[in-house]
């Protein structure tokens, strides 16, 4: 009875919320896409923040004919259909009910970012972004704090109250995947919002990114502090391939993006700065001589083995893949084991769950994103420049570090609004753009009758 008047004080509220203006209800979801907040009522794991990006629905009807054009939305919206369709041979389509709600409410943000970002300006949706960047922050500054005191991190993180950020599920799993997910492991911290370092890493590591076209529009010294703070947590995170992502990516962009002569010069500054990094981290009583090429080599060689049953069960079933559970069902039986790892890659995660079709949509939604960031980055307008300049490097971490971990075509929850952000301000700036040129050719047209 409790838990009914609790729905129906919700469903009342969700009513009134969805009368705000836009920017209000944006702000409020970004927000509590931060901390999730598993407080809901019921039998799953369902967050306030899932929730509360369903109340964009009139913002994304208001746009749906410019959202229906674009190929990356289409694309996605063609991955609901097959993943939708993979539920009827899937053994556990609650997990896939899940995952389409994710991609639901990627649109949602998607949309919600372009039409705040289009009607209020990009000075105001930038506002918005640095109070989700404190968020952010004070994330990155507890992966700080829980590396350098381990014990503060299992106090945290193994209580109740943890539940609120992480899930019930999620605490749970700790008894039976913590060492698969390196919680235990001293030199690894995920801060209170995740359980995997690597993610944590990759989820600090973007919402730098992010910060970068934010401080370069609007040169607020707060967004610069919040972006560095984050940047430099993730080399506490203990993640090696995000050490190196953080490093490289930002070099590699600069060097396609930049006409300036001094690029060795600032290649050997970055260069620097991340070793020096390193060694701070390392002082802390960490040994990362031995210890990474050992670690790396086993995770290589676990990465192989997925890999390898990957491509026996696509040989047994390559169109329809294995539907959502059905990886971790015959990865039991394939290798006689309870131990499941799961794809670790991008591309063979989407086909597992719903397909050929499926896996096809993701390079085909792969290649949008990276294609509209490209375009961007060597537009003349400056705003549009350092957007598409932080969504390129937004969308090639999250991607590249896909293909080696199980973070999803979008990223997980934390990291997918992230993305869909970068999308939404590129596609605004753009319309935008395309819109005052299209003005400033039918006046001159004008004049010159």
């Amino acid at each position: 009875m409790f838990e009914i008047s609790i729905l129906i004080i919700g469903g009342i509220g969700g009513v009134a919320f969805i009368f705000l203006p836009a920017r209000f209800k944006l702000l409020m979801a970004l927000c509590l896409c931060v901390v999730q907040l598993y407080i809901l009522p019921g039998p799953y794991d369902l967050s306030l923040a899932l929730v509360s990006c369903f109340l964009l629905i009139p913002e994304f009807v208001s746009n749906i004919k410019f959202l229906g054009q674009k190929r990356i939305i289409l694309s996605l919206f063609l991955i609901i259909v097959f993943s939708s369709a993979s539920l009827l041979w899937s053994v556990q389509p609650s997990s896939g009910f899940r995952e389409i709600l994710t991609f639901i409410q990627f649109m949602l943000i998607v949309s919600g970012v372009y039409h705040v970002t289009k009607n209020n300006g990009l000075r105001y949706m930038y506002s918005i972004l640095n109070v989700m960047l404190i968020l952010i922050a004070i994330e990155a500054v507890l992966i700080i704090l829980f590396r350098l005191l381990p014990d503060l991190k299992l106090g945290l993180i193994l209580s109740n109250t943890s539940r609120i950020f992480l899930g019930g599920n999620v605490l749970d799993s700790l008894l039976y995947e913590g060492q698969r997910n390196n919680f235990y492991d001293p030199i690894k911290s995920g801060g209170l919002f995740f359980i995997n370092a690597n993610a944590a890493g990759c989820y600090v590591g973007i919402a730098s990114f992010l910060s970068y076209s934010i401080y370069k529009t609007t040169s607020k010294k707060i967004t610069l502090l919040l972006g560095l703070i984050c940047y430099v947590s993730v080399f506490f995170t203990g993640s090696k391939a995000s050490a190196l992502f953080a490093v490289g990516i930002p070099l590699f962009i600069y060097y396609l993006a930049s006409s300036n002569k001094n690029k060795i010069t600032i290649i050997t500054s970055v260069l620097g700065c991340g070793a020096f990094l390193f060694f701070v981290v390392n002082i802390f009583n960490i040994s990362m001589n031995s210890e990474f090429l050992t670690e790396s080599t086993d995770t290589a060689d676990t990465r192989f083995g997925i890999w390898n049953y990957a491509w026996h069960a696509f040989v047994n079933n390559p169109i329809i893949g294995q539907g959502y559970g059905g990886w971790q069902e015959d990865y039991g039986r394939f290798f006689k084991t309870v131990y499941i790892y799961p794809p670790h890659n991008t591309i063979i995660y989407m086909w597992s769950k719903a397909g050929l079709m499926a896996a096809i949509l993701s390079c085909w939604f792969i290649f949008l994103t990276l294609k509209i960031n490209w375009r961007g980055m060597f537009s003349i307008n400056q705003q549009l420049k350092y957007a598409s300049i932080s969504g390129m490097m937004v969308s090639l971490w999250l991607m590249l570090h896909g293909f080696g971990e199980n973070f999803g075509l979008v990223g997980e929850q934390h990291q997918m609004p992230i993305l869909a952000i970068s999308i939404g301000i590129v596609m605004a700036l753009k319309n935008m753009t395309s819109s005052l040129n299209y003005n400033i050719s039918n006046t001159k047209r004008d004049e010159n009758e």
